[in-house]
């Protein structure tokens, strides 16, 4: 979108060095894919045209092969994207044109029976561990994570997992480390780890002081599995585990919640979100939440902070609101479109 037509800003001389254009192809499936209401187009809004600078930056590290980059890109939705469906087919599209880095974050504790990720293998034992979510299963102390999800192990010997996916996936079957995002605190026992079945050195979580931590696992670049276990007799708190490879290459991390809204956002520990934020180090951060809005005069002030947490966080970072998605009705064999969608 380029708006009004304005008068030219004077130029200012770039220090940086100039590169060629650059150019890619559009895969011709997306090229292809036909939705079953036809509706027009809508542009990105972009007053400026900068707002996805620091994207398109690393985007184009990626696609030029400049080393071995990643550009990262992180997701919010809410039941829509909690299957990991539409995402998934993002990440599919994105990791086989332009290279797959790696799975990137998952809960290996589900909430939800269809909180499932498309080429992973997650999943944790029936009835040993408790799930809170920020939009339906509360803690206390609001220490949620970044993805706005916890599991804490019930008993010891609880276990979870999270595996590379098996063929025929197209993407998905390596990765060159694991890192398990937990807490840390007062009350917190050990970590136990096992990589393809083989025992490592257990996790200490104790801390005076809640805080982040993280345990990262070096891998031959191939198929793995990681088991994670409560090892003693005081539970663990564990938000997700990260599976990366090295660029160039493209990962999206699926941080989306049933029932989550921008309000929600604002009710996650601060300090912890920003740090994890931080720690993942996004390129791009995509909103998708507006579908669960129930106060209209609220969400400008709640997307205001939201913003502002991230920026703090990732000051390099871009943002991309996207507005609720249509409903289609059925309607003399075929389909319209929902008129309260303006």
């Amino acid at each position: 979108w380029r708006g009004p037509a304005r008068a030219p800003a004077p130029r200012v001389p770039d220090a940086r060095p100039a590169c060629e254009p650059l150019y890619f192809t559009v895969p011709d499936d997306l090229l292809a894919s036909k939705p079953p209401v036809t509706v027009p187009r809508v542009d990105i809004e972009d007053p400026g045209d900068a707002g996805l600078q620091h994207f398109f930056e690393a985007f184009a590290r990626v696609v030029r092969k400049q080393g071995e980059p990643v550009a990262r890109i992180g997701l919010y939705g809410d039941s829509n994207w909690t299957a990991d469906w539409a995402s998934g087919a993002m990440r599919r599209l994105l990791q086989t044109r332009w290279g797959d880095a790696g799975h990137g974050f998952v809960s290996p504790v589900r909430p939800w029976g269809w909180y499932q990720h498309l080429d992973v293998e997650h999943a944790s034992q029936p009835g040993a561990w408790r799930a809170f979510s920020v939009s339906q299963y509360k803690v206390p102390d609001r220490r949620y994570g970044l993805a706005g999800i916890v599991g804490q192990s019930l008993r010891q010997g609880a276990w979870a997992t999270v595996g590379t996916a098996r063929a025929p996936a197209t993407i998905g079957q390596k990765t060159e480390h694991f890192e398990v995002f937990y807490l840390r605190h007062d009350e917190s026992g050990k970590l136990g780890i096992e990589l393809d079945g083989k025992a490592l050195p257990e996790v200490p979580t104790l801390s005076e002081h809640p805080a982040a931590g993280y345990h990262r696992i070096e891998v031959p670049d191939g198929a793995h599995r990681l088991r994670i276990t409560q090892a003693g007799f005081h539970p663990v708190r564990v938000f997700g585990v990260v599976m990366e490879r090295r660029g160039p290459g493209v990962v999206l991390d699926n941080l989306s919640v049933t029932a989550l809204n921008c309000w929600h956002l604002t009710q996650l520990d601060q300090v912890l979100m920003k740090e994890h934020l931080a720690h993942r180090g996004y390129a791009l951060i995509i909103d998708t939440t507006g579908t669960n809005l129930w106060a209209a005069a609220s969400p400008p002030v709640w997307m205001r902070s939201v913003i502002a947490a991230w920026r703090e966080a990732v000051p390099k970072h871009s943002c991309l609101l996207v507005s609720p998605p249509d409903q289609a009705h059925a309607q003399g064999g075929g389909f319209v479109a929902e008129p309260r969608m303006k």
